[in-house]
């Protein structure tokens, strides 16, 4: 997983977090801006995807919502909560949206998975910097 990835799925991870932030069978609600009398153009509730999505804008991965997308960091992203929600679930779920929104998933379940998820693939960064260090090291003999 890239940087770019791994920052965002660290602030999707965050913006999932707070209670009361998560919802199910929609992307997510859009925040509304009393003083201007219309929407802000951000997600104030966010199901796992949206997260993903709203995070993008926010690392500036994307300008808004309505960029194109940054498929290969957006694809990252959702390719390693697959690969979390298929290790902890083995058989029942083939997709993010599909495990956001199944009747049994609860706000705690999809929290565990993105940070199990960034605990994982940041592990796997750090991994990747101490081998490279090693190879230069032994290189430099």
């Amino acid at each position: 997983m890239t940087p770019k990835a791994i920052k965002v799925l660290a602030k999707a991870t965050e913006l999932l977090g707070k209670r009361g932030k998560w919802v199910k069978g929609r992307i997510g609600d859009e925040a509304f801006d009393y003083e201007v009398g219309g929407p802000t153009g951000h997600l104030e509730t966010y199901c796992a995807v949206g997260a993903v999505r709203e995070a993008m804008v926010q690392t500036k991965v994307i300008k808004s919502w309505s960029s194109p997308d940054d498929l290969h960091t957006q694809g990252q992203v959702l390719n390693a909560l697959e690969k979390t929600i298929n290790e902890k679930y083995p058989g029942k779920f083939y997709s993010v949206p599909g495990f956001n929104d199944n009747h049994r998933t609860k706000h705690a379940d999809v929290k565990d998975v993105f940070c199990t998820t960034l605990k994982r693939e940041t592990r796997v960064k750090r991994g990747k910097k101490k081998l490279s260090r090693s190879r230069k090291s032994n290189s430099n003999r």
